[in-house]
């Protein structure tokens, strides 16, 4: 008996498995600049659940190099906007970015490079917790809607803002520029 319900089981789980088709990553090698505005789409090639974050590693493709990081966004976002009337605006430590290692400080690198910034010693911090302006009209759909966040970078001398967009069924997260005048202080407060 034993056996028979272990041959079961083992029927049922082979069933129920589905194997999920290899995840095409962006490729960002040919990337240019629209209206002056550097845009980077990053693929979600995976994501992970906690109870209070969703974490995604984002990935790209740049000539034969991989680069990313993780971006953690919070649960249970409601809109930001309600009737054109603000609600849930602000979000403190709604969006993380997280490095992975050498992919994160060749993402930086990359960013400097379509930044048309000099910069060296491209290491993007470890950890890096952002408040984000929620600039959603509706709550946010984690499976196939969109979300869209502008994130607040603020040291002793830096300040600037990018946008972090999601979506979801796309399986991307876009980093948006906010302002060219942001391109520096953004790599600087990015960086370690």
């Amino acid at each position: 008996m034993k056996i028979k319900l272990m041959l079961l089981a083992l029927i049922l789980t082979v069933i129920g498995c589905k194997t999920d088709e290899p995840v095409k990553i962006t490729n960002l090698s040919n990337l240019y600049g629209v209206d002056g505005f550097v845009d980077i789409p990053l693929t979600i090639t995976n994501t992970q659940e906690t109870d209070n974050y969703n974490t995604y590693t984002i990935k790209a493709i740049v000539n034969t190099d991989t680069i990313g990081m993780l971006v953690k966004l919070k649960k249970g976002i409601k809109a930001g906007f309600v009737n054109g009337e603000p609600k849930n605006m602000f979000i403190d430590q709604g969006v993380s970015f997280i490095s992975t290692g050498e992919q994160s400080n060749m993402l930086l690198e990359f960013l400097a490079k379509k930044y048309e910034i000099n910069s060296s010693n491209n290491k993007l911090k470890d950890t890096q917790e952002f408040t984000c302006a929620n600039l959603n009209t509706q709550d946010i759909d984690y499976n196939k809607g969109t979300g869209k966040f502008k994130i607040f970078l603020e040291g002793k001398d830096d300040y600037a803002e990018l946008f972090v967009n999601f979506d979801f069924a796309k399986n991307t997260i876009n980093l948006n520029e906010k302002d060219n005048e942001y391109r520096a202080p953004l790599l600087r407060l990015l960086k370690k």
